[in-house]
């Protein structure tokens, strides 16, 4: 890879405005030494075995019964790490291992205290002083999200409202060379949005359910650089559109109800 100089090739995104937007043309990045893009690999959190660990935390946020299955992936993590830099004997890759491993023990032991006592969803949502109908009074209100705010921001006069939804980057990522773009900064409140009760998604305790809502929230944050975003689920749509409407972007998320012949749909756009 070296000898051929390979670069990676990428969208350009507008990124001079709050709201980024994809241009339509790619750019060669400059080179990067081969080692670093491996060292990044091992520690990037979309790893397959960081996405299970990913998953089965969240889950279990959603009322999962699964803190064995979370434990066994927390242990596996560090151990994966191991395995990728078996044979690697420099400062960087001592590094990566001492420090999945500190990230594991922290784990650990949150799954010992808060998880094993974590209260049901239903009981949280009322701690945080959410009504049980909050889908109904929100989601005809101009901006659903600020109306949710009111319910919860007196039961957290510590924290920022974008740091409560995901829309700031998380204090623990500063400094981190994962980026928080702005496809995080909308599919991490899309995923928050069901834990508060806003059109959530059934069964998000299982594994798979929850994948498809994790994909769904992926897919409105990358839809938020396009204009439209279409989709023939209404909760998906709903969710995104607060999002949207909130951060004041100019994505419109349209609902296209599913008919198993077919259907077209048609823009018309104004200067």
């Amino acid at each position: 890879m070296e000898k051929l100089n390979a670069r990676e090739i990428s969208p350009i995104v507008d990124t001079s405005l709050p709201e980024w937007r994809i241009t339509g043309n790619y750019q060669f990045k400059e080179y990067r030494n081969i080692n670093d893009c491996f060292f990044e690999h091992c520690s990037n959190s979309n790893s397959q075995q960081h996405e299970s660990l990913l998953i089965s935390l969240l889950t279990n946020l959603f009322d999962a019964d699964n803190l064995h299955t979370l434990q066994e992936a927390i242990i596996e993590m560090p151990q994966s790490i191991e395995r990728l830099t078996n044979g690697i004997n420099n400062e960087k890759a001592n590094e990566l291992v001492a420090k999945s491993q500190e990230i594991a023990e922290s784990l650990l032991e949150l799954s010992n205290t808060e998880l094993a006592n974590l209260p049901a969803l239903k009981a949280r949502r009322k701690a945080m002083g959410v009504p049980s109908n909050i889908t109904q009074l929100a989601e005809n209100k101009n901006d659903p999200i600020e109306f949710i705010w009111q319910f919860i921001s007196s039961n957290y006069p510590n924290l920022e409202k974008d740091a409560f939804f995901g829309f700031s980057q998380p204090t623990e990522m500063k400094g981190s060379p994962h980026a928080y773009g702005q496809d995080n900064r909308i599919s991490t409140p899309h995923l928050l949005l069901s834990m508060v009760g806003f059109r959530p998604d059934k069964r998000m305790n299982d594994p798979d359910k929850f994948l498809n809502a994790f994909f769904d929230a992926q897919h409105a944050g990358l839809a938020s650089l396009c204009q439209f975003l279409i989709s023939a689920d209404n909760k998906f749509i709903k969710k995104a559109s607060a999002i949207y409407s909130h951060k004041q972007l100019s994505t419109i998320a349209l609902y296209a109800p599913y008919k198993p012949k077919s259907y077209k749909i048609q823009f018309k756009l104004n200067d």
